[in-house]
């Protein structure tokens, strides 16, 4: 799938949002503790991919694919746009004091449209779902 880029977001509690540069699928990974967020990233990438529907086969290749891990920053406009568009409205789907759900967040997040994909599939899951069918899997 290519590139993911990731931020925190000081919600409560405190959370990593990562983004998918080709789908701007996001995923919310709980932040605490730090040090350890990439490495729980893959678990939720499946989480969320399996709650999809997407297939097995595809979710353990990109799974193994994140095992290698590099921190680097984006020069994508695009990609920041839409971090800082789903940092407000995560925010905002979850701004009742409570602490939120990452993985029914990140699904939620999932269907907000999206600007740079409205020449596609308008929303990250449908986009996602065009990518991985274009794959044939």
């Amino acid at each position: 799938m290519g590139n993911w880029y990731v931020t925190v977001v000081f919600w409560k509690p405190q959370a990593a949002l990562f983004v998918n540069e080709r789908t701007l699928m996001p995923i919310i990974v709980p932040l605490a503790p730090a040090s350890s967020v990439t490495d729980r990233f893959p678990s939720h990438v499946a989480a969320v991919f399996v709650a999809i529907g997407l297939d097995r086969s595809f979710i353990e290749s990109e799974v193994a694919e994140m095992s290698d891990c590099r921190l680097a920053k984006t020069n994508s406009r695009s990609v920041l746009g839409s971090m800082n568009e789903f940092a407000y409205l995560g925010k905002a789907f979850s701004d009742d004091g409570h602490s939120y759900d990452s993985l029914g967040l990140s699904l939620e997040l999932a269907k907000v449209p999206c600007g740079p994909l409205y020449g596609s599939h308008i929303s990250p899951d449908e986009e996602l779902r065009a990518f991985v069918a274009a794959l044939g899997q």
